[in-house]
């Protein structure tokens, strides 16, 4: 297109498109969804301290990792092994402060090790995890409170990461939670293994 040719069909534009323009102010970002991404990235960071995967998924899954998601049935609390492609029942509960999530745990792979109860969650970070009500936590289990985001609808996605520290690998368990006619229901989707590599 020469010159001219552009000259003509510019000033065959209409002038409220040109209004708009010049009038047009950029939305801004709500500052609630950056804080919701600043506290998601700083729980993924704080999972995975000192740990840079190498994408390496030909390693087998270590036999170590068992996944337990606890359900509530006829006011008893069961323990459901997760496994990758097989659902298993899931329930909410509730800890004394009134957060609402799913529960899973994993063993300690040492004895020497400190049991854990730790939060994760997409939304908001709700603070302090008190006690699960109708749970009664064992001390050689760490437990993970997973809180969905308020309002999101079901299936829920996440990831949960697992450390064998005998192994030299981080396990990342991929988790799908959807709603079923009975309650809930929890299954890994898929395992992806990788070398840990430390900082020198």
């Amino acid at each position: 297109m020469n010159s001219e040719k552009f000259s003509n069909a510019l000033g065959k534009i209409d002038v409220s498109y040109v209004e708009e323009v010049v009038d047009y102010k950029a939305k801004k970002k709500r500052p609630q969804q950056i804080w919701k991404l600043a506290v998601a990235c700083v729980a993924v960071i704080v999972l995975t301290v000192d740990v840079l995967p190498l994408f390496n998924k030909d390693k087998e899954i270590s036999s170590g990792f068992a996944l337990i998601a606890y359900a509530s049935e006829n006011g008893t609390v069961v323990e459901n092994k997760v496994q990758e492609g097989a659902s298993v029942p899931i329930s909410f509960f509730e800890t004394t402060n009134g957060l609402k999530g799913f529960v899973f745990a994993y063993n300690r792979k040492n004895p020497g090790d400190i049991s854990s109860a730790s939060i994760m969650t997409e939304g908001e970070f709700p603070g302090i995890l008190e006690e699960i009500i109708g749970l009664k936590m064992s001390k050689d289990k760490n437990y993970v409170f997973y809180i969905p985001e308020q309002d999101k609808e079901f299936p829920y996605r996440f990831m949960m990461p697992y450390t064998d520290e005998e192994a030299n690998l981080v396990y990342f368990c991929y988790l799908l939670v959807e709603e079923t006619e009975d309650g809930y229901s929890a299954v890994i989707e898929r395992m992806e293994s990788f070398e840990r590599k430390f900082k020198e």
